[in-house]
């Protein structure tokens, strides 16, 4: 569907499937980055502080 959509354009362009795979592994990575990073600082913090603020 997306192949016949693209060959209405005047310059062609291929649709691989590494792109999708490719994007799909960036997000993932992002992903459990920012996960990871709140993680840590979860781990780390003091849960006296956190109480308190409540």
């Amino acid at each position: 569907m997306g192949d016949q959509w693209l060959n209405t354009f005047i310059y062609k362009q291929s649709m691989d499937v590494l792109i999708f795979i490719g994007s799909v592994l960036v997000l993932m990575l992002i992903t459990l980055l920012a996960v990871g990073f709140e993680t840590y600082k979860a781990a780390v913090s003091d849960p006296i502080k956190a109480i308190r603020h409540e």
